[in-house]
């Protein structure tokens, strides 16, 4: 390497001896963090016959560029060692994980430029891993792996790895069976989180534990990566839309209004043989806890008397049952009308009227009842035409702040190259988002100063004021003048580009140089292309207008933006997500749910307080649901944050703590109003407030009243009447705020102060990873660190330990705190408040620990020890069945519904 290595480069590095001792090495980093570098190093350490696999033929030619320009001499040519053609294999072999595929099966590797048209079909977002089919030749793949056994390969480098979840996972996983011995580098920005667990473990076979991750701050901190801000604007539904909701509202509230005062329905919950004899059922309740605890919830709002078998079974008393809503509603029908081994011709009268129902009113859908929302109105929000004005906003926004020095990408999944108008007068409705009506609605808004651009796989559009610059990249390029024809379209301002022959596959470096040097400022394109992959540091501006709620897409398409750019040292980003909220419902919407979604995998700034972490709550817009001027007022906020890109910096500085000891990327676990919190951060808001202004006003309602014995003279009736207001608005606000100041003490008195809590938790279970062998760092080198957040937060992580072992203790310490799914052990927790009342706690022994009993005892004791006296329950036979329905219905109707996610936090 002709270079010195960046610090974190250097720490891998540092420790890859160790890290290789599964001849596996995970590294987990930001785009533009030198993660190609860092392979090649690996690579030339290990010095064996190597391959290289990358998603597309752009990464891998930037793997051949990168080795060239920063391992051999300066002036070299690409040497005769290196070849990138999977079927004539040498010393290095860089290929494509397509490629390698293709030789595998015997399936002609298509050019990648007609494969991205493929991609970004109008008709269908297809995901590449099932672009060719899984042809089984053996011989092809026999064929494959004995080349490369014969060169001796050891190393094999999966960039990108997160793509390897299909057809390219098992040809790769085969040919990696194929080199025994050999090791596996996996390098990614975003390894797949939000999959399956199957998923998530054939992705952790091949690639082996995360063994190192560079964080953004890290690489912001060190100047790799600049100074950037997600920001979201908010649209609502137009009218046309709007109406589909309320109209699907409204018939939803006619059918709840009717089921219940239904006599007839209410006699089929009555007499469920569940209910009558729960006894019996004890398997089938377990299977399905929460359509028998739906029967429950629903006699209760009825007001009928619920069978004391059934009560006794999962809650002992009647207030433990939790209150009704469409949720418990949509539970119970889902059970009632689609009983397993049931056929549905069978259902009684009264249960097919009430199903023809709700296929009606369209909130029935295979097998599934959505009383809140149905796929059809997700589509309606996920696609609302209002997102094409919220990107014309920005756009006009956007320039106004940077004038020429804009450079802003547009990013969307489909063309949509029916809505080109065919002459100037052609004006075709925008009612669909997608790349082309993008581009009109910018066009039609006539900006000043706006350079608009298309860069698709099957679609180059430019402004015609920008053909001269457009040769002269063509030069820089190396790409023939001749094998480039412009033509204006039906906007004469505007020109399209074809370009012929082999030069086509450097379109996308073309319109790249084009738009670093101005001649686009505005540049539309589709997530296929440009999504992953695209080096562009210009950009400092990006609007996400995809579908696309992937963790992983989501945060490659945000890594374009955040690149440093050599010619503007100060340079920051804007990262533009859309909503659309539904303002008419108790849900904001899917559309919301999935933007909540992709923020886990974003790390940034926050607005809320001076802090580096990921989660949606960071940006500080506040909770939903929202009405028009909530609305109104946080794209106004969004807006001024956008335009002040000096306050962007300073935060970025303050947050990062530069210059101090210490700071660094904490991982935890964060859990909204929970019983307990958990470690990389469980969260838990507390009522401490709501006691505070109860304190607060009774204070200054016995103020009020002492002031006016003193100060009123006896009989002058209008002073003393003027100086009782005061005292009626404190009572008034007391009697407010008194329910919020009982529960308050009630959670206290349920579940005890949080912090000293979660760290005697976190303890035994840190304990008994060590004591056991889970743990192989001495426990006298570890420390559980339980902090508290300016507004009643509760934060928790281990500290020491390798990466691997506080990864481990965070999935068992959640498994303890979270929702009892189906544990093998259970710990009861019971004390006594008062004399009559019993509390009591579940909790599940951690699965990595559940696998021996003896590791389940050893954990109780460490329970007893830390935490108090507890029970331990082996739930596989008929009585631990009956406590882990208990403590599933416990979960159920907490008055917190603990869910944990994780979070990542720089302190």
């Amino acid at each position: 390497f002709r270079y010195t290595w960046r610090p974190y480069q250097a720490r891998v590095l540092g420790e890859l001896e160790e890290y290789l001792d599964d001849n596996r090495l995970h590294v987990v980093a930001a785009p533009g963090s030198g993660k190609t570098l860092l392979g090649l190093e690996v690579m030339r350490r290990i010095d064996q016959p190597s391959i290289i696999l990358a998603p597309t033929l752009a990464i891998r030619d930037q793997w051949v560029s990168r080795l060239v320009s920063f391992f051999l001499p300066e002036g070299s040519e690409t040497p005769e060692w290196i070849s990138t053609d999977i079927h004539n294999p040498k010393f290095l072999t860089v290929s494509t994980y397509q490629g390698l595929y293709s030789a595998c099966s015997g399936v002609l590797e298509e050019d990648e430029t007609l494969f991205l048209e493929e991609l970004e079909s109008d008709d269908e977002d297809i995901d590449n891993n099932n672009q060719v089919e899984n042809h089984e030749h053996e011989q092809h793949e026999d064929s494959v792996i004995k080349q490369l056994q014969d060169l001796s390969v050891k190393t094999i480098v999966l960039d990108e790895a997160h793509h390897l979840r299909s057809n390219w996972w098992r040809c790769l996983t085969r040919v990696v069976r194929g080199l025994k011995d050999s090791k596996v580098l996996a390098l990614t920005a975003t390894p797949p989180y939000d999959v399956s667990m199957f998923e998530w473990e054939r992705y952790m076979e091949l690639c082996g534990p995360v063994d190192a991750e560079v964080s953004v701050p890290e690489l912001v901190k060190e100047g790799n990566l600049c100074p950037h801000q997600d920001l979201v604007l908010f649209t609502y539904p137009s009218l046309i839309e709007g109406n589909k909701l309320k109209e699907f509202k409204q018939a939803v509230e006619n059918f709840v209004n009717d089921l219940e005062s239904d006599d007839e329905f209410l006699e089929e919950v009555k007499n469920h043989p569940w209910l009558n004899d729960p006894e019996s059922y004890i398997t089938e309740i377990l299977e399905d806890p929460s359509f028998f605890s739906s029967m429950l919830v629903y006699l209760k709002h009825r007001k009928v008397v619920l069978p004391k078998q059934a009560i006794k079974l999962i809650a002992g008393e009647q207030f433990g049952i939790p209150w009704f809503n469409k949720e418990w509603l949509e539970t119970l029908l889902e059970g009632i009308l689609f009983p397993p081994d049931v056929d549905p011709k069978d259902l009684s009268p009264t249960l097919k009227r009430i199903r023809d129902r709700l296929y009606r009113i369209d909130a029935l859908e295979r097998r599934e009842v959505n009383l809140i929302s149905t796929r059809k109105l997700d589509a309606v929000l996920k696609r609302s035409i209002t997102k094409l004005y919220a990107i014309q906003a920005i756009v006009s926004m956007e320039l106004k702040t940077l004038g020429e020095n804009l450079r802003m990408v547009i990013l969307t999944d489909y063309i949509r190259k029916a809505y080109l108008p065919e002459s100037e007068q052609d004006l075709p409705e925008l009612d669909k988002i997608g790349v082309v009506p993008i581009f009109e609605e910018i066009r039609r808004s006539n900006l000043r100063g706006i350079k608009l651009g298309v860069l698709s796989g099957s679609l180059i559009i430019i402004p015609t004021d920008s053909t001269k610059l457009l040769l002269e990249s063509a030069d820089y390029c190396e790409i023939l003048r001749e094998s480039i024809s412009v033509n204006p379209i039906a906007d004469p301002n505007y020109s399209m580009v074809t370009i012929k022959g082999m030069d086509r596959q450097k379109a996308v470096q073309l319109i790249t140089e084009l738009f670093s040097k101005g001649g686009v400022n505005v540049l539309v394109g589709t997530k296929s292309l440009l999504g992953e992959g695209w080096d562009a540091p210009s950009i400092n501006s990006l609007v996400l207008a995809s579908f696309v709620g992937s963790y992983m897409l989501s945060n490659q398409m945000r890594g374009r933006a955040i690149r440093t750019n050599p010619k503007q040292p100060d340079k920051t980003a804007n990262i533009w997500h859309l909503v659309c909220v539904n303002l008419d419902s108790e849900s904001p919407g899917n559309d919301y749910h999935i933007m909540e979604r992709r923020f886990k995998a974003f790390l940034g700034i926050s607005f809320v307080e001076s802090v580096i972490e990921n989660g949606f709550s960071r940006l500080g817009v506040g909770v939903p649901p929202f009405d028009k001027d909530e609305v109104r007022v946080i794209n106004a906020s969004m807006s001024s944050k956008a335009q002040d890109r000096a306050a962007l910096q300073s935060l970025w500085e303050t947050s990062l703590g530069r210059g101090e000891e210490g700071i660094k990327l904490v991982e935890e676990v964060k859990a909204k109003k929970a019983r307990l919190p958990v470690p990389r951060g469980f969260v838990f808001r507390n009522t401490i407030s709501a006691l505070t202004w109860e304190v607060m006003l009774l204070f200054g309602f016995f103020v009020a009243r002492q002031i006016f014995s003193w100060v009123v003279p006896i009989g002058n009736f209008g002073l003393s009447f003027l100086s009782f207001l005061p005292m009626l608005g404190f009572l008034y606000f007391i009697i407010r705020f008194a329910p919020k100041a009982l529960k308050a003490v009630w959670l206290f008195v349920m579940h005890g102060p949080i912090k000293s809590s979660l760290a005697q938790v976190g303890k035994s279970v840190l304990a008994t990873l060590c004591d056991v062998g889970i743990i192989r760092t001495d426990i006298k080198d570890m420390s559980v660190v339980v902090e508290e957040g300016k507004k009643g937060e509760v934060f928790c992580h281990v500290e020491g330990g390798t990466r691997r072992e506080r990864a481990t203790y965070l999935s068992a310490l959640r498994e303890v705190l979270e929702p009892i799914e189906s544990p093998r052990y259970l710990l009861v927790r019971k004390s006594m408040l008062g004399h009559s009342f019993v509390r009591q706690d579940y909790h599940s022994v951690p699965s990595v620990l559940g696998t021996r009993k003896e590791y389940a005892e050893h954990f109780a004791a460490q329970w007893k020890r830390y935490v108090g006296e507890m029970e331990l329950i082996y739930t596989r036979n008929r009585e631990g069945r009956i406590a882990l329905l208990r403590a599933r219905n416990h979960s159920l109707s907490a008055g917190f519904r603990p869910r944990s996610e994780k979070i990542s936090r720089w302190r």
